[in-house]
C-alpha cells in the first residue's frame, strides 16, 4: 500500500517483473564478482540460471546461463570426461557476471 502511494505522489510507473528480475540478476551476478569460494559460486550462478530458465519468457541475451547451468551439472557430477575444472567453470561464470555488470543488469 505504501509503495503503490508512494509510487503515486512520484509519479513512478510500477516497475515491471521482468525489470525487477533482470535487476535481482544484477545483483547476484554483483554478488558471484565479490565471492571467492566456489559453492557460494556455483549457488548464486544456480539462482541466475533459475530466473532465466523459469521466470523469463524472451531471455535469448541471458541464455548462455544454460551452459553455465550444464558446465556446474557436468563439474559436480559427471565422470572424468569432462575436460574443464572447477576453477575454468568459476572463471566463465565470473565473466559472465562481469559482462552483466557492464550491461548495468
Amino acid at each position: 500500500m505504501y509503495f503503490k502511494r508512494a509510487l503515486e505522489e512520484l509519479a513512478i510507473k510500477e516497475p515491471t517483473f521482468e525489470i525487477c528480475a533482470r535487476a535481482y540478476i544484477g545483483l547476484l551476478a554483483n554478488r558471484i564478482i565479490k565471492a571467492n569460494d566456489y559453492p557460494k559460486i556455483f549457488d548464486l550462478a544456480h539462482m541466475i540460471f533459475q530466473i532465466v530458465a523459469t521466470e523469463l519468457d524472451s531471455s535469448d541475451d541471458l541464455s548462455v546461463w544454460f551452459e553455465i547451468s550444464e558446465m556446474i551439472d557436468r563439474v559436480d557430477f559427471d565422470d572424468k570426461s569432462f575436460v574443464l575444472n572447477e576453477y575454468d567453470v568459476i572463471s566463465r561464470i565470473k565473466n559472465e557476471a562481469q559482462i552483466l555488470q557492464r550491461l548495468n543488469y
